[in-house]
């Protein structure tokens, strides 16, 4: 893991470190998670933000087997080395499944300006499981202004301050990504999202 590309530009990419009978986790729930978003879409959330939309955020509350991918050594690993402590805490742990032609993007935006960490006091990770190769078809990540292409595997840790985005999916299969959120030291209080340490 290259912790010097992450500290100087706010993201590293981690090539094929999920484990397959995760990846098979997510994968199987993925279909019921959106499912549920778009069936409550614009309605208020028990979990998560305010309100549902075409994402799932605090999927595990949902999906109660997701918490062993959430919780799991890999994330484990990588965050607690990019947070550089072990006193992290949970924050949210979101489905993100494009279907194919679904008008489904995001715009520029750091994950940090949608809660009261706006001023990124508080350091925050989101560890992105890449659940299909991206293409530029299907919406793939824009990183900063840098286009990447992500594998089946793979995930790309992204801090709270760091601007990304993604266009619609455009083509004839789905695109899954399995957003995981911790937060060094503190917990970031904000709506209904996680707000335990993880021990």
């Amino acid at each position: 893991m290259d912790v010097l590309h992450y500290k100087e530009h706010g993201w590293v990419h981690i090539e094929n470190v999920i484990p397959q009978n995760l990846i098979d986790i997510v994968t199987e729930v993925s279909q019921e998670c959106k499912q549920i978003a778009l069936e409550n879409e614009n309605t208020p959330a028990p979990h998560g933000g305010r309100l549902h939309w075409k994402g799932l955020g605090c999927a595990s509350k949902y999906e109660p087997k997701l918490l062993e991918c959430y919780k799991s050594d890999i994330n484990w690993e990588i965050a607690t080395t990019l947070l550089e402590t072990e006193k992290i805490y949970l924050f949210n742990d979101q489905i993100v499944l494009k279907l194919p032609k679904e008008e489904f993007e995001f715009v520029e935006h750091y994950d940090n300006q949608y809660s009261t960490n706006l001023d990124n006091r508080i350091h925050t990770v989101n560890l992105s499981w890449i659940l299909d190769d991206f293409t530029y078809e299907n919406g793939t990540l824009n990183m900063n202004g840098e286009i990447i292409y992500p594998r089946k595997g793979d995930i790309i840790a992204i801090r709270g301050d760091t601007i990304h985005s993604s266009k619609p999916n455009m083509s004839e299969h789905s695109r899954l990504l399995y957003a995981c959120v911790f937060t060094a030291e503190e917990p970031v209080i904000y709506e209904n999202f996680y707000k335990e340490k993880w021990t």
